[in-house]
């Protein structure tokens, strides 16, 4: 049994844009800076998030979960559309911050997550994640 979110994932942490905080200050003021996601890295987000809301996907993530302890090992399949380069662990914090965004996780800290990750595979047509929790 497993937790499948569909659509390519994107890096968070590598989609960041920095922006200027746009509030009315003084000239002798400095202007504050601040460091944010992209517009298609929130996009990717909500996407997820709209993904776990699914009363089926709640389901298979309690069913997966019962009698299982934290901290929960997670296995991650990630299906890429290209073989393009990526990093393991910076294209599932999104999708780590969103489990916890919608419940299915109380953090995603190392109390409550072991991640661990499958050899990323090449699916062109249906880019995705699958999430088991391996603890049994």
């Amino acid at each position: 049994m497993k937790l499948v979110i569909e659509g390519e994932l994107m890096s968070s942490k590598n989609s960041r844009q920095i922006v200027r905080n746009k509030s009315k200050l003084k000239k002798h003021e400095n202007q504050k800076f601040f460091v944010m996601k992209s517009d298609p890295a929130k996009l990717n987000e909500l996407d997820i998030r709209t993904q776990l809301r699914n009363e089926l996907n709640k389901q298979i993530w309690l069913r997966m979960g019962k009698g299982t302890h934290y901290p929960y090992k997670l296995l991650f399949r990630i299906f890429r559309k290209t073989r393009r380069r990526f990093d393991y662990i910076n294209m599932i914090q999104n999708v780590c911050d969103c489990l916890v965004m919608e419940g299915y996780l109380p953090d995603d800290d190392a109390e409550h997550l072991i991640p661990e990750f499958a050899p990323y595979e090449l699916d062109k047509q249906k880019p995705r994640v699958e999430i088991e929790i391996r603890n049994r």
